[in-house]
């Protein structure tokens, strides 16, 4: 298996071990706040579904370069955390807790093409398939981690 294909792997291994854990929460946690402001427990897990998604559709659309370092990728968050809001807040919409889950249990397959080096199209820009993969890993991580203290 290739390197991005491992960190593919880890992706779902972790999103499914987040939906087994919030599978025990009460209705009460889900409406809940979250530590980011404005989102309730259910918002940011909608955010952990949007961003898998966002990977999705990354991986299997190629780009051209020049690629984005995985540094700069990050540091476009900030700049975008409003328009990042909004589109968790869509995407999340009225779906319930167990219709989130389900899509956060879902695999994340590679197409057969995809390779480490591969130039695809990740939302702020083009980056090499293994650098995407790894920056939303991060990401899936530290959202667990906002999560984790957002719970008793």
């Amino acid at each position: 298996m290739s390197r991005v294909g491992d960190e593919l792997a880890a992706y779902s291994a972790q999103a499914g071990a987040a939906a087994d854990w919030l599978a025990d929460l009460s209705a009460d946690d889900w409406t809940g706040p979250s530590v980011l402001p404005d989102w309730d427990v259910r918002t940011l897990v909608g955010h952990l579904v949007a961003s898998k998604s966002g990977l999705v559709a990354g991986i299997a659309t190629p780009a051209a370069p020049p690629t984005l370092a995985p540094s700069e990728y990050v540091r476009a968050y900030r700049l975008d955390a409003e328009g990042i809001t909004t589109v968790t807040k869509q995407l999340t919409g009225d779906q319930t807790p167990d219709q989130l889950l389900a899509q956060l249990r879902e695999p994340v397959v590679a197409p057969d093409s995809l390779a480490d080096g591969t130039v695809v199209a990740a939302p702020r820009g083009a980056m090499t398939a293994l650098d995407f993969a790894r920056v939303r890993l991060i990401d899936l991580v530290v959202h667990c981690d906002d999560l984790s203290r957002s719970l008793p």
